[in-house]
């Protein structure tokens, strides 16, 4: 379960921002999960907790914002929402599409104490 680690990552980068910020608490992290992110939203939900144990995040809420995957496709000249990475686009079946979204898994916000 790779997910552990991301959070064990994310729990690094807010120790880290804590360090320069001079903050006491997080009260809720809001993390970016794009489709496409190879991150499973419940696993991330699930090592939430652990991860935080010990930092200033412990005990903190965690929201996750689905982002769907969306392309640009060369042969509409469009954005185009898509099912999944190296598929056809849903309008004309092309496969030139470039991932313009919903690779990412970034944090949107904290919300500090």
């Amino acid at each position: 379960m790779h997910e552990l680690a991301l959070m064990q990552e994310l729990a690094t980068l807010i120790a880290e921002v804590q360090a320069r910020e001079r903050f006491s608490r997080v009260r809720r992290v809001t993390l970016a999960v794009g489709a496409l992110s190879c991150a499973e939203p419940s696993a991330l939900r699930f090592a939430f907790p652990s991860a935080m144990l010990g930092t200033c995040a412990e005990g903190a809420d965690l929201d996750i914002m689905p982002r769907p995957p969306k392309a640009w496709c060369w042969q509409c000249l469009t954005e185009v929402e898509i099912a999944q990475r190296g598929g056809p686009g849903p309008r004309c079946g092309s496969e030139d599409l470039a991932v313009r979204a919903g690779d990412e898994l970034k944090v949107e916000a904290l919300e500090l104490v």
